[in-house]
């Protein structure tokens, strides 16, 4: 999988967790991150990301994916407004 495929795949990960919807699939990905962006980013909403997260990177995966995947969830965190300088 690629740097997309793995974006799309938190996206859609935080989506199922933050409204408990299943059928995540069906829905086109521009839905789910205006759903994300408008949702309300307090610390509820970023542990719930850090879930999302670790689901995507859980498991066994080669370097060239953890690279992939780390770049997903880079585009993610760009996604939801966190700043790697305030960290």
């Amino acid at each position: 999988m690629n740097v997309s495929g793995y974006y799309d795949r938190v996206c859609r990960e935080m989506y199922h967790i933050i409204c408990g919807n299943r059928n995540k699939a069906d829905i086109q990905l521009e839905r789910i991150e205006e759903y994300i962006m408008a949702a309300t980013h307090d610390p509820e909403f970023y542990l719930f990301a850090g879930m999302a997260e670790y689901k995507v990177l859980d498991g066994d995966k080669s370097v060239g994916e953890y690279n992939s995947a780390l770049g997903g969830i880079s585009l993610f965190e760009d996604l939801i407004g966190l700043d790697r300088d305030e960290r």
